[in-house]
Protein backbone atom coordinates (compact mmCIF):
# COMPACT_ATOMS: atom_id res chain seq x y z
CA UNK A 1 0.00 0.00 0.00
CA UNK A 2 1.09 3.55 -0.63
CA UNK A 3 1.43 5.96 2.19
CA UNK A 4 -1.64 8.13 1.51
CA UNK A 5 -4.05 5.36 0.51
CA UNK A 6 -6.66 3.61 2.63
CA UNK A 7 -7.26 0.91 0.01
CA UNK A 8 -6.72 -2.75 0.96
CA UNK A 9 -6.18 -5.42 -1.68
CA UNK A 10 -6.86 -9.14 -1.66
CA UNK A 11 -4.50 -11.52 -3.46
CA UNK A 12 -5.52 -11.94 -7.08
CA UNK A 13 -5.75 -15.72 -6.92
CA UNK A 14 -8.04 -15.52 -3.85
CA UNK A 15 -10.43 -13.07 -5.55
CA UNK A 16 -10.52 -15.17 -8.72
CA UNK A 17 -11.02 -18.42 -6.80
CA UNK A 18 -13.82 -17.09 -4.59
CA UNK A 19 -15.57 -15.37 -7.47
CA UNK A 20 -15.70 -18.72 -9.26
CA UNK A 21 -16.54 -20.75 -6.16
CA UNK A 22 -19.33 -18.40 -5.10
CA UNK A 23 -21.24 -17.18 -8.20
CA UNK A 24 -23.43 -14.98 -6.00
CA UNK A 25 -25.15 -11.78 -7.03
CA UNK A 26 -23.92 -8.42 -5.83
CA UNK A 27 -25.93 -7.54 -2.73
CA UNK A 28 -24.13 -4.20 -2.51
CA UNK A 29 -21.09 -6.04 -1.06
CA UNK A 30 -17.67 -4.47 -1.38
CA UNK A 31 -15.21 -7.28 -2.01
CA UNK A 32 -12.30 -4.88 -1.37
CA UNK A 33 -12.20 -1.53 0.42
CA UNK A 34 -12.53 1.48 -1.82
CA UNK A 35 -9.95 4.25 -1.55
CA UNK A 36 -10.17 7.79 -2.80
CA UNK A 37 -6.91 7.83 -4.74
CA UNK A 38 -3.54 6.17 -5.04
CA UNK A 39 -0.48 6.39 -7.22
CA UNK A 40 0.71 3.57 -9.41
CA UNK A 41 -0.57 -0.02 -9.47
CA UNK A 42 -1.08 -2.20 -6.39
CA UNK A 43 1.73 -4.67 -5.81
CA UNK A 44 -0.47 -7.73 -6.44
CA UNK A 45 -2.03 -6.43 -9.68
CA UNK A 46 0.05 -6.63 -12.85
CA UNK A 47 -0.13 -3.49 -14.91
CA UNK A 48 -2.45 -3.48 -17.95
CA UNK A 49 -0.15 -1.21 -19.88
CA UNK A 50 0.91 -2.81 -23.14
CA UNK A 51 -2.07 -5.16 -23.20
CA UNK A 52 -3.63 -5.77 -26.60
CA UNK A 53 -7.38 -5.52 -26.07
CA UNK A 54 -10.09 -6.57 -28.53
CA UNK A 55 -13.87 -6.11 -28.19
CA UNK A 56 -16.89 -7.28 -30.20
CA UNK A 57 -20.00 -5.21 -29.47
CA UNK A 58 -23.38 -6.34 -30.84
CA UNK A 59 -26.65 -4.45 -30.41
CA UNK A 60 -29.83 -5.81 -32.00
CA UNK A 61 -32.96 -3.64 -31.79
CA UNK A 62 -34.78 -4.02 -35.14
CA UNK A 63 -36.57 -7.34 -34.57
CA UNK A 64 -39.57 -7.38 -36.94
CA UNK A 65 -41.93 -9.08 -34.50
CA UNK A 66 -40.57 -7.69 -31.22
CA UNK A 67 -38.45 -4.54 -31.65
CA UNK A 68 -36.42 -3.17 -28.74
CA UNK A 69 -35.69 0.45 -28.05
CA UNK A 70 -32.25 0.48 -26.44
CA UNK A 71 -29.84 -2.28 -27.62
CA UNK A 72 -28.45 -0.29 -30.57
CA UNK A 73 -27.91 2.76 -28.33
CA UNK A 74 -26.32 0.52 -25.70
CA UNK A 75 -23.87 -0.98 -28.20
CA UNK A 76 -22.81 2.41 -29.55
CA UNK A 77 -22.32 3.81 -26.02
CA UNK A 78 -20.27 0.81 -24.87
CA UNK A 79 -18.10 0.97 -28.00
CA UNK A 80 -17.37 4.67 -27.42
CA UNK A 81 -16.41 4.08 -23.78
CA UNK A 82 -14.13 1.13 -24.62
CA UNK A 83 -12.21 3.35 -27.04
CA UNK A 84 -11.56 5.94 -24.31
CA UNK A 85 -10.26 3.66 -21.52
CA UNK A 86 -6.53 3.14 -21.02
CA UNK A 87 -5.28 1.00 -22.67
CA UNK A 88 -7.98 1.36 -25.28
CA UNK A 89 -9.84 -1.53 -26.90
CA UNK A 90 -9.82 -2.31 -30.61
CA UNK A 91 -13.61 -2.27 -30.98
CA UNK A 92 -15.73 -4.06 -33.60
CA UNK A 93 -19.38 -2.92 -33.67
CA UNK A 94 -22.28 -4.81 -35.26
CA UNK A 95 -25.80 -3.37 -34.93
CA UNK A 96 -29.11 -4.85 -36.11
CA UNK A 97 -27.40 -7.82 -37.76
CA UNK A 98 -28.95 -10.99 -39.13
CA UNK A 99 -27.54 -14.48 -38.73
CA UNK A 100 -25.07 -14.26 -41.63
CA UNK A 101 -23.72 -10.83 -40.67
CA UNK A 102 -23.48 -11.88 -37.03
CA UNK A 103 -21.46 -14.98 -37.93
CA UNK A 104 -19.16 -12.91 -40.18
CA UNK A 105 -18.49 -10.52 -37.30
CA UNK A 106 -17.70 -13.46 -35.00
CA UNK A 107 -15.34 -14.96 -37.60
CA UNK A 108 -13.45 -11.67 -37.92
CA UNK A 109 -13.34 -11.41 -34.14
CA UNK A 110 -11.91 -14.94 -33.90
CA UNK A 111 -9.19 -14.15 -36.47
CA UNK A 112 -8.00 -11.14 -34.41
CA UNK A 113 -8.02 -13.03 -31.10
CA UNK A 114 -4.68 -14.69 -31.85
CA UNK A 115 -2.88 -11.37 -31.31
CA UNK A 116 -4.91 -10.24 -28.28
CA UNK A 117 -4.33 -10.44 -24.54
CA UNK A 118 -7.86 -9.42 -23.47
CA UNK A 119 -11.10 -10.20 -25.34
CA UNK A 120 -14.49 -8.65 -24.56
CA UNK A 121 -17.96 -9.50 -25.88
CA UNK A 122 -20.97 -7.25 -25.27
CA UNK A 123 -24.40 -8.30 -26.53
CA UNK A 124 -27.65 -6.38 -26.16
CA UNK A 125 -30.86 -7.70 -27.66
CA UNK A 126 -33.05 -10.77 -27.39
CA UNK A 127 -31.59 -13.89 -25.78
CA UNK A 128 -33.20 -17.26 -25.18
CA UNK A 129 -32.45 -20.31 -23.06
CA UNK A 130 -33.66 -23.78 -24.04
CA UNK A 131 -32.79 -26.84 -21.95
CA UNK A 132 -30.12 -24.86 -20.10
CA UNK A 133 -28.35 -23.60 -23.26
CA UNK A 134 -28.25 -19.85 -24.02
CA UNK A 135 -28.77 -18.50 -27.54
CA UNK A 136 -28.25 -14.95 -28.87
CA UNK A 137 -30.94 -14.05 -31.40
CA UNK A 138 -30.18 -12.25 -34.71
CA UNK A 139 -32.77 -9.77 -35.99
CA UNK A 140 -33.84 -12.04 -38.88
CA UNK A 141 -34.39 -15.17 -36.78
CA UNK A 142 -37.71 -16.99 -37.23
CA UNK A 143 -37.73 -19.61 -34.50
CA UNK A 144 -40.75 -21.90 -34.25
CA UNK A 145 -39.22 -25.21 -33.20
CA UNK A 146 -36.13 -26.43 -31.41
CA UNK A 147 -34.21 -27.42 -34.55
CA UNK A 148 -34.39 -23.80 -35.75
CA UNK A 149 -32.15 -22.69 -32.88
CA UNK A 150 -29.02 -24.38 -34.26
CA UNK A 151 -29.54 -22.90 -37.74
CA UNK A 152 -31.00 -19.47 -36.95
CA UNK A 153 -29.53 -18.43 -33.57
CA UNK A 154 -26.00 -18.23 -32.16
CA UNK A 155 -24.99 -20.38 -29.19
CA UNK A 156 -23.26 -18.52 -26.36
CA UNK A 157 -21.31 -21.70 -25.55
CA UNK A 158 -19.72 -21.69 -29.01
CA UNK A 159 -18.64 -18.05 -28.62
CA UNK A 160 -17.09 -18.81 -25.21
CA UNK A 161 -15.16 -21.70 -26.77
CA UNK A 162 -13.83 -19.35 -29.47
CA UNK A 163 -12.78 -16.75 -26.89
CA UNK A 164 -11.00 -19.39 -24.80
CA UNK A 165 -7.85 -19.01 -26.91
CA UNK A 166 -7.06 -15.61 -25.35
CA UNK A 167 -3.92 -15.71 -23.20
CA UNK A 168 -5.03 -13.51 -20.29
CA UNK A 169 -8.68 -12.56 -19.74
CA UNK A 170 -12.05 -13.10 -21.42
CA UNK A 171 -14.87 -10.69 -20.50
CA UNK A 172 -18.53 -11.21 -21.45
CA UNK A 173 -21.38 -8.76 -20.75
CA UNK A 174 -24.93 -9.87 -21.61
CA UNK A 175 -27.79 -7.38 -21.56
CA UNK A 176 -30.06 -9.94 -23.25
CA UNK A 177 -32.51 -11.13 -20.61
CA UNK A 178 -35.59 -9.19 -21.73
CA UNK A 179 -39.16 -10.50 -22.07
CA UNK A 180 -38.82 -12.74 -25.09
CA UNK A 181 -41.49 -13.47 -27.74
CA UNK A 182 -39.30 -16.17 -29.31
CA UNK A 183 -39.85 -18.43 -26.29
CA UNK A 184 -43.63 -18.07 -26.68
CA UNK A 185 -43.55 -18.86 -30.40
CA UNK A 186 -41.26 -21.81 -29.76
CA UNK A 187 -43.66 -23.21 -27.15
CA UNK A 188 -46.63 -22.63 -29.43
CA UNK A 189 -45.05 -24.84 -32.08
CA UNK A 190 -44.48 -27.75 -29.71
CA UNK A 191 -46.88 -30.71 -29.21
CA UNK A 192 -48.89 -30.74 -26.01
CA UNK A 193 -46.77 -33.40 -24.32
CA UNK A 194 -43.60 -31.34 -24.91
CA UNK A 195 -45.19 -28.04 -23.98
CA UNK A 196 -46.08 -29.26 -20.51
CA UNK A 197 -42.44 -29.83 -19.60
CA UNK A 198 -39.93 -27.15 -18.55
CA UNK A 199 -38.72 -26.68 -22.13
CA UNK A 200 -37.94 -22.96 -22.07
CA UNK A 201 -37.58 -20.53 -19.19
CA UNK A 202 -37.45 -16.77 -18.82
CA UNK A 203 -34.19 -14.88 -19.13
CA UNK A 204 -30.83 -16.61 -19.61
CA UNK A 205 -29.49 -19.73 -17.90
CA UNK A 206 -26.59 -19.78 -15.48
CA UNK A 207 -23.23 -20.41 -17.17
CA UNK A 208 -20.20 -22.01 -15.58
CA UNK A 209 -17.34 -19.59 -16.27
CA UNK A 210 -14.35 -21.29 -17.96
CA UNK A 211 -10.85 -20.59 -16.69
CA UNK A 212 -9.80 -16.98 -17.24
CA UNK A 213 -13.38 -15.86 -17.96
CA UNK A 214 -15.57 -13.16 -16.41
CA UNK A 215 -19.31 -13.23 -17.25
CA UNK A 216 -21.75 -10.50 -16.17
CA UNK A 217 -25.51 -10.78 -16.72
CA UNK A 218 -27.83 -7.79 -16.62
CA UNK A 219 -29.99 -9.72 -14.15
CA UNK A 220 -30.03 -13.00 -12.24
CA UNK A 221 -30.47 -16.32 -14.11
CA UNK A 222 -34.04 -17.15 -15.19
CA UNK A 223 -35.11 -13.52 -14.60
CA UNK A 224 -36.02 -10.71 -16.99
CA UNK A 225 -34.10 -7.45 -17.37
CA UNK A 226 -35.79 -4.14 -18.13
CA UNK A 227 -35.21 -2.24 -21.35
CA UNK A 228 -35.37 1.07 -19.47
CA UNK A 229 -37.19 4.34 -20.04
CA UNK A 230 -34.21 6.41 -21.17
CA UNK A 231 -31.96 6.02 -24.22
CA UNK A 232 -30.05 3.16 -22.54
CA UNK A 233 -30.89 0.16 -20.39
CA UNK A 234 -30.25 0.45 -16.62
CA UNK A 235 -27.41 -2.08 -16.81
CA UNK A 236 -25.56 -0.45 -19.70
CA UNK A 237 -26.03 3.05 -18.30
CA UNK A 238 -24.48 2.03 -14.98
CA UNK A 239 -21.67 0.01 -16.60
CA UNK A 240 -20.54 2.87 -18.84
CA UNK A 241 -20.75 5.25 -15.87
CA UNK A 242 -18.16 3.38 -13.79
CA UNK A 243 -15.96 1.47 -16.25
CA UNK A 244 -13.93 4.56 -17.17
CA UNK A 245 -12.99 5.35 -13.54
CA UNK A 246 -9.19 5.03 -13.41
CA UNK A 247 -7.62 2.42 -11.17
CA UNK A 248 -10.65 0.46 -9.89
CA UNK A 249 -10.96 -3.28 -10.48
CA UNK A 250 -13.71 -4.91 -12.51
CA UNK A 251 -15.23 -6.24 -9.27
CA UNK A 252 -15.54 -2.70 -7.88
CA UNK A 253 -17.13 -1.61 -11.15
CA UNK A 254 -19.76 -4.36 -10.92
CA UNK A 255 -20.48 -3.58 -7.28
CA UNK A 256 -21.30 0.02 -8.23
CA UNK A 257 -23.27 -1.16 -11.27
CA UNK A 258 -25.35 -3.50 -9.13
CA UNK A 259 -26.13 -0.76 -6.63
CA UNK A 260 -27.28 1.66 -9.34
CA UNK A 261 -29.37 -0.94 -11.21
CA UNK A 262 -31.17 -2.05 -8.05
CA UNK A 263 -31.84 1.57 -7.14
CA UNK A 264 -33.25 2.47 -10.57
CA UNK A 265 -35.42 -0.67 -10.86
CA UNK A 266 -36.66 -0.73 -7.28
CA UNK A 267 -34.75 -4.00 -6.57
CA UNK A 268 -36.65 -5.79 -9.36
CA UNK A 269 -33.43 -6.33 -11.33
CA UNK A 270 -30.13 -7.47 -9.89
CA UNK A 271 -26.99 -8.01 -12.01
CA UNK A 272 -25.34 -11.41 -11.68
CA UNK A 273 -21.64 -12.25 -11.90
CA UNK A 274 -19.69 -15.45 -12.49
CA UNK A 275 -15.94 -15.18 -12.63
CA UNK A 276 -12.92 -17.42 -12.96
CA UNK A 277 -10.34 -14.75 -13.80
CA UNK A 278 -6.73 -15.73 -13.32
CA UNK A 279 -5.40 -12.15 -13.57
CA UNK A 280 -6.46 -8.88 -11.99
CA UNK A 281 -8.26 -6.63 -14.48
CA UNK A 282 -9.12 -2.95 -14.57
CA UNK A 283 -10.88 -1.25 -17.48
CA UNK A 284 -8.88 1.93 -17.04
CA UNK A 285 -5.32 1.70 -15.75
CA UNK A 286 -3.39 4.51 -14.12
CA UNK A 287 -0.33 5.36 -16.22
CA UNK A 288 2.84 4.98 -14.19
CA UNK A 289 5.64 7.53 -14.24
CA UNK A 290 8.94 6.34 -15.69
CA UNK A 291 11.37 5.26 -13.02
CA UNK A 292 14.55 7.34 -12.64
CA UNK A 293 17.77 5.48 -13.03
CA UNK A 294 19.40 4.90 -9.65
CA UNK A 295 23.18 4.46 -9.67
CA UNK A 296 24.21 1.08 -8.33
CA UNK A 297 26.26 1.19 -5.10
CA UNK A 298 29.91 0.26 -5.24
CA UNK A 299 30.74 -3.38 -4.50
CA UNK A 300 31.35 -4.17 -0.85
CA UNK A 301 33.91 -6.50 0.61
CA UNK A 302 32.76 -10.03 1.33
CA UNK A 303 33.14 -9.71 5.07
CA UNK A 304 30.98 -6.56 5.22
CA UNK A 305 28.27 -8.21 3.13
CA UNK A 306 28.20 -11.13 5.55
CA UNK A 307 27.83 -8.81 8.55
CA UNK A 308 24.87 -7.03 6.90
CA UNK A 309 22.93 -10.17 5.95
CA UNK A 310 21.14 -10.48 9.32
CA UNK A 311 19.96 -6.82 9.52
CA UNK A 312 18.76 -6.95 5.93
CA UNK A 313 16.79 -10.14 6.56
CA UNK A 314 15.24 -8.60 9.66
CA UNK A 315 14.33 -5.50 7.68
CA UNK A 316 12.69 -7.62 4.99
CA UNK A 317 10.72 -9.49 7.63
CA UNK A 318 9.49 -6.27 9.23
CA UNK A 319 8.55 -4.90 5.82
CA UNK A 320 6.62 -8.02 4.78
CA UNK A 321 4.81 -8.51 8.13
CA UNK A 322 2.26 -5.69 7.66
CA UNK A 323 1.35 -7.02 4.21
CA UNK A 324 0.82 -10.52 5.60
CA UNK A 325 -1.37 -9.22 8.41
CA UNK A 326 -3.33 -7.03 5.99
CA UNK A 327 -3.95 -10.01 3.72
CA UNK A 328 -5.15 -12.08 6.70
CA UNK A 329 -7.52 -9.31 7.80
CA UNK A 330 -8.81 -8.96 4.24
CA UNK A 331 -9.42 -12.72 4.07
CA UNK A 332 -11.37 -12.63 7.34
CA UNK A 333 -13.47 -9.72 6.07
CA UNK A 334 -14.14 -11.53 2.82
CA UNK A 335 -15.15 -14.67 4.70
CA UNK A 336 -17.59 -12.62 6.79
CA UNK A 337 -19.06 -11.01 3.67
CA UNK A 338 -19.53 -14.33 1.87
CA UNK A 339 -21.00 -15.95 4.98
CA UNK A 340 -23.49 -13.10 5.44
CA UNK A 341 -24.70 -13.68 1.88
CA UNK A 342 -24.92 -17.46 2.35
CA UNK A 343 -26.79 -17.14 5.64
CA UNK A 344 -29.55 -15.18 3.87
CA UNK A 345 -30.08 -17.75 1.09
CA UNK A 346 -28.19 -20.97 1.89
CA UNK A 347 -27.81 -23.82 -0.57
CA UNK A 348 -25.86 -27.06 -0.29
CA UNK A 349 -23.47 -26.44 -3.20
CA UNK A 350 -22.35 -23.01 -2.00
CA UNK A 351 -21.96 -24.27 1.57
CA UNK A 352 -19.70 -27.11 0.41
CA UNK A 353 -17.59 -24.64 -1.56
CA UNK A 354 -17.47 -22.32 1.44
CA UNK A 355 -16.18 -25.15 3.67
CA UNK A 356 -13.56 -26.08 1.09
CA UNK A 357 -12.25 -22.51 1.05
CA UNK A 358 -12.68 -21.60 4.75
CA UNK A 359 -12.37 -24.98 6.49
CA UNK A 360 -10.66 -23.42 9.54
CA UNK A 361 -12.70 -20.21 9.66
CA UNK A 362 -14.92 -19.06 12.54
CA UNK A 363 -18.09 -19.92 10.59
CA UNK A 364 -17.04 -23.46 9.57
CA UNK A 365 -18.95 -25.24 12.36
CA UNK A 366 -22.13 -23.30 11.65
CA UNK A 367 -21.76 -23.97 7.93
CA UNK A 368 -21.37 -27.72 8.58
CA UNK A 369 -24.49 -27.75 10.74
CA UNK A 370 -26.48 -25.83 8.13
CA UNK A 371 -25.23 -28.14 5.37
CA UNK A 372 -26.25 -31.23 7.37
CA UNK A 373 -29.77 -29.86 7.84
CA UNK A 374 -30.10 -28.98 4.16
CA UNK A 375 -28.90 -32.42 3.07
CA UNK A 376 -31.33 -34.11 5.49
CA UNK A 377 -34.23 -32.00 4.22
CA UNK A 378 -33.27 -32.70 0.62
CA UNK A 379 -33.10 -36.45 1.28
CA UNK A 380 -36.43 -36.40 3.14
CA UNK A 381 -38.05 -34.44 0.31
CA UNK A 382 -36.63 -36.92 -2.19
CA UNK A 383 -38.07 -39.88 -0.28
CA UNK A 384 -41.47 -38.22 0.04
CA UNK A 385 -41.53 -37.42 -3.66
CA UNK A 386 -40.52 -40.96 -4.61
CA UNK A 387 -43.26 -42.38 -2.35
CA UNK A 388 -45.81 -40.00 -3.86
CA UNK A 389 -44.83 -40.98 -7.41
CA UNK A 390 -44.92 -44.70 -6.53
CA UNK A 391 -48.35 -44.30 -4.93
CA UNK A 392 -49.70 -42.42 -7.96
CA UNK A 393 -48.43 -45.10 -10.35
CA UNK A 394 -49.89 -47.95 -8.26
CA UNK A 395 -53.21 -46.13 -7.95
CA UNK A 396 -53.49 -45.65 -11.71
CA UNK A 397 -52.96 -49.41 -12.19
CA UNK A 398 -55.56 -50.21 -9.54
CA UNK A 399 -58.10 -48.00 -11.27
CA UNK A 400 -57.57 -49.93 -14.50
CA UNK A 401 -57.99 -53.38 -12.91
CA UNK A 402 -59.07 -53.25 -9.25
CA UNK A 403 -59.02 -56.37 -7.07
CA UNK A 404 -59.42 -56.73 -3.33
CA UNK A 405 -56.00 -58.19 -2.55
CA UNK A 406 -54.14 -55.44 -4.41
CA UNK A 407 -56.27 -52.83 -2.64
CA UNK A 408 -55.42 -54.44 0.70
CA UNK A 409 -51.71 -54.21 -0.07
CA UNK A 410 -52.08 -50.61 -1.28
CA UNK A 411 -53.75 -49.62 2.01
CA UNK A 412 -51.00 -51.30 4.04
CA UNK A 413 -48.14 -49.70 2.10
CA UNK A 414 -49.58 -46.18 1.75
CA UNK A 415 -51.43 -45.81 5.04
CA UNK A 416 -50.98 -42.03 4.99
CA UNK A 417 -51.18 -41.61 1.22
CA UNK A 418 -53.30 -39.30 -0.86
CA UNK A 419 -55.57 -42.07 -2.23
CA UNK A 420 -55.87 -44.32 0.83
CA UNK A 421 -59.45 -43.26 1.68
CA UNK A 422 -60.59 -43.96 -1.87
CA UNK A 423 -58.84 -47.33 -1.71
CA UNK A 424 -60.62 -48.23 1.55
CA UNK A 425 -63.98 -47.28 0.09
CA UNK A 426 -63.35 -49.34 -3.06
CA UNK A 427 -62.09 -52.25 -0.94
CA UNK A 428 -65.26 -52.25 1.19
CA UNK A 429 -67.49 -52.23 -1.88
CA UNK A 430 -65.54 -55.00 -3.58
CA UNK A 431 -65.37 -57.34 -0.56
CA UNK A 432 -69.06 -56.78 0.17
CA UNK A 433 -70.00 -57.89 -3.37
CA UNK A 434 -67.84 -61.02 -3.16
CA UNK A 435 -69.21 -61.85 0.31
CA UNK A 436 -72.81 -61.82 -0.91
CA UNK A 437 -71.98 -64.26 -3.71
CA UNK A 438 -70.36 -66.76 -1.33
CA UNK A 439 -73.12 -66.46 1.32
CA UNK A 440 -70.74 -65.28 4.04
CA UNK A 441 -71.42 -62.23 6.20
CA UNK A 442 -69.50 -59.00 5.62
CA UNK A 443 -67.57 -59.38 8.87
CA UNK A 444 -66.52 -62.93 8.03
CA UNK A 445 -65.68 -61.79 4.51
CA UNK A 446 -63.28 -59.14 5.86
CA UNK A 447 -61.61 -61.77 8.08
CA UNK A 448 -61.35 -64.20 5.15
CA UNK A 449 -59.72 -61.50 3.03
CA UNK A 450 -57.27 -60.79 5.83
CA UNK A 451 -56.35 -64.49 6.02
CA UNK A 452 -56.05 -64.58 2.26
CA UNK A 453 -53.72 -61.56 2.23
CA UNK A 454 -51.36 -63.47 4.54
CA UNK A 455 -51.60 -66.86 2.83
CA UNK A 456 -51.58 -65.71 -0.79
CA UNK A 457 -48.75 -63.16 -0.50
CA UNK A 458 -45.69 -64.30 -2.45
CA UNK A 459 -42.47 -62.43 -3.36
CA UNK A 460 -43.47 -61.72 -6.95
CA UNK A 461 -47.15 -61.04 -6.25
CA UNK A 462 -48.50 -63.12 -9.16
CA UNK A 463 -52.14 -62.27 -9.67
CA UNK A 464 -52.96 -65.70 -11.09
CA UNK A 465 -51.67 -67.57 -8.04
CA UNK A 466 -53.47 -65.19 -5.73
CA UNK A 467 -56.75 -65.68 -7.60
CA UNK A 468 -56.43 -69.50 -7.47
CA UNK A 469 -55.74 -69.49 -3.77
CA UNK A 470 -58.70 -67.25 -3.15
CA UNK A 471 -60.96 -69.47 -5.27
CA UNK A 472 -59.83 -72.54 -3.32
CA UNK A 473 -60.44 -70.83 0.01
CA UNK A 474 -63.85 -69.61 -1.09
CA UNK A 475 -64.78 -73.14 -2.29
CA UNK A 476 -63.82 -74.69 1.04
CA UNK A 477 -65.84 -72.06 2.86
CA UNK A 478 -68.85 -72.78 0.68
CA UNK A 479 -68.58 -76.57 1.19
CA UNK A 480 -68.33 -76.15 4.96
CA UNK A 481 -71.26 -73.80 4.90
CA UNK A 482 -73.39 -76.23 2.84
CA UNK A 483 -72.54 -79.17 5.15
CA UNK A 484 -73.43 -77.05 8.15
CA UNK A 485 -76.72 -76.07 6.52
CA UNK A 486 -77.58 -79.73 5.72
CA UNK A 487 -76.85 -80.86 9.28
CA UNK A 488 -78.92 -77.99 10.60
CA UNK A 489 -81.84 -78.97 8.31
CA UNK A 490 -81.74 -82.64 9.46
CA UNK A 491 -81.63 -81.61 13.10
CA UNK A 492 -84.55 -79.23 12.66
CA UNK A 493 -86.56 -81.89 10.76
CA UNK A 494 -86.07 -84.45 13.54
CA UNK A 495 -86.94 -81.88 16.17
CA UNK A 496 -90.30 -81.23 14.47
CA UNK A 497 -91.50 -84.93 14.77
CA UNK A 498 -93.97 -85.85 17.63
CA UNK A 499 -93.15 -88.45 20.28
CA UNK A 500 -95.42 -91.22 18.80
CA UNK A 501 -93.96 -90.58 15.37
CA UNK A 502 -90.47 -90.93 16.71
CA UNK A 503 -91.50 -94.17 18.56
CA UNK A 504 -93.25 -95.54 15.49
CA UNK A 505 -90.30 -94.77 13.32
CA UNK A 506 -88.03 -96.38 15.89
CA UNK A 507 -90.34 -99.60 16.22
CA UNK A 508 -90.61 -100.12 12.48
CA UNK A 509 -86.87 -100.18 12.30
CA UNK A 510 -86.50 -102.99 14.84
CA UNK A 511 -89.31 -104.97 13.19
CA UNK A 512 -87.41 -104.91 9.91
CA UNK A 513 -84.31 -106.06 11.73
CA UNK A 514 -86.17 -109.01 13.29
CA UNK A 515 -87.57 -110.15 9.95
CA UNK A 516 -84.13 -110.00 8.41
CA UNK A 517 -82.71 -112.17 11.22
CA UNK A 518 -85.48 -114.75 10.82
CA UNK A 519 -84.94 -114.97 7.07
CA UNK A 520 -81.25 -115.46 7.63
CA UNK A 521 -81.88 -118.26 10.13
CA UNK A 522 -84.18 -120.11 7.70
CA UNK A 523 -81.57 -119.88 4.97
CA UNK A 524 -78.92 -121.36 7.26
CA UNK A 525 -81.26 -124.22 8.28
CA UNK A 526 -81.98 -124.98 4.62
CA UNK A 527 -78.30 -125.17 3.83
CA UNK A 528 -77.73 -127.56 6.75
CA UNK A 529 -80.47 -129.91 5.52
CA UNK A 530 -79.04 -129.95 1.99
CA UNK A 531 -75.62 -130.85 3.35
CA UNK A 532 -76.99 -133.65 5.48
CA UNK A 533 -79.01 -135.20 2.60
CA UNK A 534 -75.97 -135.08 0.33
CA UNK A 535 -74.12 -137.44 2.73
CA UNK A 536 -76.79 -140.16 2.56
Amino acid sequence: MNGGSSRTYLPDNLIATLSNVFPIPFFGIQMVERGKSYEGSPPSAPSGEGQRRLALVIGNSAYPSAPLKNPRNDAELIAAKLRTVYPAFDVMVACDVGREAMENAIDTFEAKLRDSDVALLFFAGHGLQVKGTNYLIPVDADIRQESHLRRRAVSLTEILDIMGSVRTSTLVFLDACRENPFARSLLAGLPDNERSRSFTRSGLAEVRAPSGTFIAFATAPDNIAQDGYGPNSPFTAALTKYMTTPGISIYDVMTDVSRDVRSVTGNRQQPWLQSNLQEHFRFCELPTAPKEAVPSPPPKPKGEVTRQQAPEAEEQRRTAEPDIKAAARARRRLEAVVWASLAQSPNATSLRDFLDEFADGPHAAEAKSMLTKLEYRAEEARRVEQSRQREAARWELLLLQPDALSLHRFIDEFADGEHVEEAKSMYTKLTGRVARKSGISNTEGWQNWTELAVEARDPEGRQRGEAEKWAKLASLKREAHEAEEHQRDETEKLAKLTEPERDAESGGFWKRVSIAVQIGSLLLFALFLLHALSRY
